[in-house]
Parts: structure tokens; C-alpha cells; sequence
């Protein structure tokens, strides 16, 4: 693929997410992912501009799979662990309900480490502390936000919740809501313990695309070497 390779590696990880995010709330992906909640047009177009490049790569790494009828999932990953979350609508409902709730001037605005650079699919090594502030934070507004203000779609607040979609058993408020699929806190045992992991190891925290739990191990689109947390 040569030099559209070496460009799409730049930014993987905004594609990872915003290309597939939403494919299981049954919407298809929009190439303004990266712009709407933000009033930095100049430079979000250049970077819509990248993406949108590095989307018909991405497109074409999963066209077998999508061809297959497999759905894509997301997992967060940390050095050897990867954290399975499920379908990526849970991931951007998690985020959407963020900041309806916590940020009043807009997306982003108090979290900018968390709610743009974790959003658009990854975290360096030198930014883990600044999302581990942020996210302790978070989960401590959180608790205070009851089950009834979760936002499933930002874009689209009237959305409901896929039917198949489980929140946690007994949840009164956001953090307990959102669970990955297997049972685990998102924000706690997904995102908080990550970022942690990470800081202590100098590991970057991502979140990857994938079709099966199997490309987890075989490496289907990216080389992991990996253990599930569970």
C-alpha cells in the first residue's frame, strides 16, 4: 500500500472508532464523526480530510468480514490485555452521555484528553495521566447522574437503546450502566484500570475494531498478541 500505508498509520485509531462506532445502534457511520461537536472548523476539516482517506483503507481491511455478515466489535487495549466491550453504539452511548451530562459548553470542553483523543480511538504514554484525572472525575459526577439522563446518541438524543443491550444488573445511576459483555464496569474495569495499567507501564491505550474474538489472537487486521480480561 505504500505511502497511503504510512498514512494511515498516523491515525489508525480515529478510524478504528469513528468509522464503525455506531454500527451496532444500526446507523451507518458519518464522515462529520470528527467535527460535530466542535467549533475548530479549520483544523477539523483538515483532519476529517485524513480520516476520510484512511476510512476507504480501513473499509477495504474489513470488507471481507462486513461481506460475511460478521458485526465488528470494540475492545480497549493496554500493553498484552485487551478489555472486550462489545458493540462500538455502547462505547459512543458511554461518551454521548458524558457529555450531555458533564460538559455544558460542549463536547470535549472539560475532558479534552478523554472525550477527544480516548473517543477518536487512542491514548499515548504521555497523556495517561491527564485522561486518569479526567476519568476519576468523571466516574465521580457520574455516580450522581441517575439511569434516566443516559444518552444513547448525542446527534440523535431521542435514540433508545439496542433491545439487546444489558446495563448493569440493579443500576440506579451512569457508571453502573454502562457494562461491557462480560458484565464488567466500562468505566471502572474498561477505561479507569486501563489508563492506570498504562501509566505504570508506559503502555498506549487504544480501542481496536475487530470481527470475532478470534482476530483478538490471529491477529486479523492487527498483530495482537493478547489475553482477555475478564
Amino acid at each position: 500500500m505504500g505511502s497511503d500505508q504510512a498514512t494511515c498509520d498516523r491515525e489508525t485509531a480515529p478510524v478504528t472508532l469513528a468509522a464503525h462506532l455506531r454500527e451496532g445502534s444500526g446507523s451507518a457511520p458519518q464522515s462529520r464523526d470528527l467535527t460535530i461537536h466542535s467549533s475548530r472548523s479549520r483544523s477539523a476539516a483538515r483532519l476529517n480530510s485524513g480520516v476520510r482517506h484512511c476510512m476507504k483503507l480501513f473499509d477495504g481491511l474489513f470488507k471481507r468480514r462486513r461481506a460475511a455478515g460478521i458485526p465488528q466489535r470494540v475492545a480497549i487495549r493496554t500493553g498484552s490485555v485487551v478489555t472486550e466491550v462489545g458493540s462500538g453504539a455502547i462505547l459512543h452511548a458511554f461518551f454521548s452521555t458524558i457529555s450531555s451530562n458533564l460538559e455544558q459548553a460542549g463536547w470535549g470542553t472539560r475532558f479534552p484528553t478523554t472525550m477527544n483523543k480516548l473517543y477518536q480511538g487512542s491514548i499515548a504514554p504521555t497523556d495517561s495521566s491527564a485522561a486518569l484525572n479526567e476519568l476519576l472525575v468523571i466516574e465521580k459526577e457520574l455516580l450522581k447522574i441517575p439511569t434516566s439522563n443516559v444518552v444513547w446518541d448525542i446527534e440523535n438524543p431521542a435514540a433508545r437503546p439496542s433491545p439487546y443491550y444489558k446495563p448493569g444488573r440493579g443500576a440506579t445511576n451512569a457508571v453502573d450502566y454502562f457494562v461491557t459483555v462480560n458484565g464488567l464496569n466500562l468505566l471502572r474495569a474498561g477505561f479507569i484500570e486501563s489508563v492506570e495499567s498504562a501509566l505504570e507501564f508506559g503502555d498506549e491505550v487504544r480501542i481496536i475494531s475487530f470481527g470475532t474474538p478470534g482476530d483478538l489472537f490471529r491477529g486479523v487486521g492487527r498483530k495482537l498478541l493478547a489475553r482477555t480480561k475478564i
